[in-house]
Parts: C-alpha cells; sequence; structure tokens
C-alpha cells in the first residue's frame, strides 16, 4: 500500500486522474488505507487530482473537503461522485448543514437561483445517493418536510432522471428485508400518482418519473389511481392521458387487467398496452394498426417485441409505410432507427432475415458471412425478376386487349438475369468483397443491353 501511495504522490496528475477512474471499488473496502491515500493526493492540491478524487474518492471526508472548497466544478463533481454514498452506520456528508439544507434555503421557490439548482440537479441525478434520502424525497418527509410546495414538485423533477430510480434489486444473497428496503424507493415513487393533487404541474412531473420509475408497487390501487386523472379540459385531459399510459407500466402482463387494456375505450390505455405487450402476432399488428394508426405505432415503437419475430416485424415495416406523412417518411425512418439499433443489440433476431441494412462485416465467420451475402445478393436478383416480369396473368390482359404478346418481348430480359443469378452465385464463391454496388450496375446493364 505504502508503494502505490509513493507512486502515485509521485506521479503526473494525469495519471493519478486515470488511475482513480479505473480503480474505482465498492464503498471504503479499502478501509484506513483508502482514506490515508486520498489524504494524500488530496494534499498535493492539484486541480485535475482534486477533480479525479471529487468523482471517484470512496471516502466521505474527501468528498466532503472537496465540496467545502469555492470552485463550482468541483462541488458539482463531489455531488455526482462516490463519496455521497456513506459508510456503514452513518449518515451522508450531503446531509450536513451546508449541504442540502443550506442548498434548498438558498433555492427559492421561483427557482431563480441558478447555482443551488445546478448542485442539487447533480446530486438528485447521483444513483449513489442513500436509499432513504430518495425516499424522504418522495415523501415530503425529514429535511424536505417544511419546503414549499412548487419547490418540492421541483425537486421530484430532479430525481426523475436518476438511474437508480430505474436499477431493479438484483443482489444474488436473497434477503427478504434487503429487498423491501431497497423497493421502499419504488413503493414511495408510484405512492406519488394517487396522493399529488390532480393538477397540470403534478402531472408534468409525474409524466417524467412514470419513463424511469422501475415498475413494482405496494399498497396502491393503480385501476382506482388511474381513474383520478381525467379531466373534461383539453388541454389537462391531454396531460393526463399520459399519466395513465405511464400507469400501466406497473399493471402485470400477466394479469387480467392487463388482457383487457387491448380492448379498452381509452387510447391512453390502449397505448400503455401496445407499450407493454409481450406477445404479438403479424394479425395483432395489422388489426391494432387499422384501428389506431399512428396511434398505435408511437407506442408500439418503444416495444422491442415488434422487432424480435420476423413475421412481426415485416407486418409493422409495412403499417409504417402505409402512414401517410406528408411525403416525411418518418414512420419508416423511426422504424429502420430501431431497426439499426436492435440490431447492434441483439444481432439474433436478425440472423435469418438479413436485409442489406445490417453490415455482413460483422459476422466474423468467413463461411456463413459468404452464405448470408448471397443468400441476400440472389433474393434481390429474385425480387428484380418479379418486378420486371410480373404476373404471368397480365401479359394475357394485354394480349386479349391489344394482340401483342409483350411475354416474348421480355423472354431476353428474363434468361439474362436468370443468367445473372447463375453466373452471380459462381462467380462469387471465388471472390469474397463486398457485391452490393457491383450487382446493381451489373442488372442496370443488362436490362439497358437487352432494350438497345
Amino acid at each position: 500500500m505504502w508503494k502505490l501511495e509513493y507512486e502515485l504522490i509521485n506521479a503526473s496528475p494525469e495519471y493519478v486522474f486515470h488511475w482513480l477512474k479505473e480503480n474505482q471499488v465498492e464503498a471504503h473496502d479499502w478501509g484506513n488505507d483508502r482514506l490515508s491515500l486520498e489524504k494524500s493526493l488530496l494534499a498535493r492540491d492539484n486541480n485535475l487530482i482534486n477533480l479525479g478524487l471529487a468523482l471517484y474518492a470512496e471516502e466521505s471526508d474527501i468528498g466532503y473537503a472537496l465540496y467545502r472548497m469555492s470552485d463550482l466544478a468541483l462541488k458539482r463533481a463531489a455531488l455526482s461522485g462516490r463519496s455521497v454514498n456513506p459508510r456503514l452506520l452513518s449518515k451522508s456528508w450531503v446531509l450536513n448543514d451546508d449541504v442540502i439544507p443550506a442548498l434548498i434555503k438558498g433555492l427559492s421557490s421561483d427557482n431563480k437561483n441558478e447555482e443551488e439548482k445546478c448542485l442539487l440537479n447533480e446530486l438528485f441525478q447521483n444513483p449513489l445517493i442513500p436509499d432513504d434520502l430518495l425516499e424522504a424525497v418522495f415523501k415530503k418527509s425529514d429535511i424536505f418536510s417544511d419546503i414549499d410546495h412548487n419547490l418540492w414538485l421541483h425537486i421530484l423533477a430532479m430525481t426523475s432522471q436518476n438511474k437508480r430510480l430505474s436499477t431493479p434489486y438484483s443482489e444474488s444473497w436473497m434477503d427478504g428485508y434487503a429487498e423491501y428496503l431497497y423497493n421502499s424507493v419504488f413503493y414511495a415513487g408510484w405512492k406519488l400518482f394517487s396522493e399529488l393533487p390532480v393538477n397540470l404541474h403534478s402531472a408534468r412531473v409525474l409524466l417524467a418519473l412514470s419513463y424511469n420509475l422501475y415498475p413494482i408497487t405496494h399498497d396502491i390501487d393503480i385501476l382506482e389511481t388511474i381513474e383520478r386523472w381525467r379531466s373534461k379540459d383539453k388541454d389537462e385531459e391531454k396531460a393526463y392521458s399520459h399519466v395513465r399510459k405511464g400507469l400501466v407500466r406497473v399493471i402485470g402482463s400477466w394479469s387480467k387487467e392487463f388482457k383487457t387494456l387491448e380492448r379498452s375505450e381509452d387510447l391512453a390505455l390502449r397505448q400503455g398496452y401496445f407499450e407493454r405487450v409481450n406477445v404479438v402476432e403479424p394479425k395483432d399488428v395489422e388489426t391494432w394498426f387499422e384501428r389506431d394508426g399512428k396511434d398505435f405505432l408511437d407506442a408500439a415503437l418503444h416495444n422491442s417485441i415488434f422487432f424480435k419475430d420476423e413475421g412481426v416485424r415485416e407486418a409493422f415495416r409495412r403499417a409504417c409505410w402505409a402512414v401517410d406523412s406528408g411525403g416525411h417518411l418518418d414512420y419508416p425512418n423511426y422504424y429502420n432507427s430501431k431497426i439499426d439499433l436492435l440490431a447492434s443489440k441483439h444481432p439474433e433476431w436478425f440472423k435469418d432475415s438479413w436485409t442489406g441494412e445490417i453490415s455482413f462485416d460483422e459476422i466474423k465467420d468467413a463461411d456463413e458471412r459468404t452464405e448470408k451475402r448471397l443468400k441476400y445478393l440472389s433474393s434481390q436478383v429474385i425480387d428484380l425478376k418479379k418486378t420486371l416480369v410480373g404476373d404471368e396473368d397480365d401479359y394475357e390482359d394485354m394480349l386479349n386487349r391489344t394482340g401483342f404478346d409483350v411475354r416474348s418481348a421480355f423472354n431476353n430480359i428474363v434468361s439474362k438475369v436468370d443468367l445473372l443469378d447463375l453466373q452471380l452465385q459462381n462467380f462469387y464463391r471465388e471472390n469474397s468483397f463486398s457485391w452490393g454496388t457491383l450487382l446493381a450496375g451489373l442488372v442496370v446493364g443488362f436490362i439497358l443491353a437487352s432494350y438497345v
């Protein structure tokens, strides 16, 4: 330990910053050795090392010391850093009188004090802040019990992007009480939907929370809570409908209540259903799109289940192309963007249905890469042949109407396209580079030659 400390005391600031970033540990595992190391680094009084300590120091004393410095950047880093997570049975330094209480006091209800607002925002987006602090925010208890209602709503909104709110309990050691304590943050968050006054300000805060809050509740009637958020006022109803849709997230997808939402008269509840349904058939896509159109697509685009199965994916693609977006092709573009995202996360969903939009170079096995390329190029030639030749019945109809047998005019093109497919397969087996562009050029050349 003394050797490492000596090394870091004499290393460049850049090296120390990198070491601190790469050697984050479970809080306080090093005990006094870690505190001694971090104190020695703090004594160097270097700006870059101080920033590294503010972000990655494990010891509360170090984080608090850096926060008390006058540098705003260091204050922000300390509040977003690891040291806010307290030692066992001790309180976090952010609860000291000159931190959260002072920031709340300095932040007026009209939110004009930008420095306090900035610092509180950094803190409440830090996933390492104590759970009981988040729970106190949601319950408006302890140090938050006497603050102005609008200021409290503002702080609630600050917590909405905290990753802790979307992280489920995942300890391998089974401990029912520990899990209950961990989930208490979720319980308190969803409880707000049944307790906050029904108005636009509350709705905006709850909407932000509903996007991130892990869907698990306790002691709350969800269907009854949903009914709270309705209004005859047009503007209010628009906002409240998003709250109702968010509440669908905590209705178990296996439950009878969830299944009835598919046929609900409330569009918001149907959209909530589309966002969370986990069993879909191609015919379902057609039925839901026929009934709800863009409203269905807007919700379903958030649900990866519509992209996992090839048949469902194709039905969804057709629905996106069927939407008239004023010539902007918005929904086909949304569809393609989602495909690109999911292809990087779940390439196995697309391994047997290459469309050319996913890079063949990502396939490591050379034989499989060749097979996929060949399969794709051959399918393109077949599609081209169908496009050029069309349905044989069309030729019979034209022959009856005009007396001209157009079929013979295409015979040469058909034979050359078939020859192209055969030669492409033979030629490709001897080569390994991409043929997408060359194929297009060859096909065009053959077509032009046929007419000349």
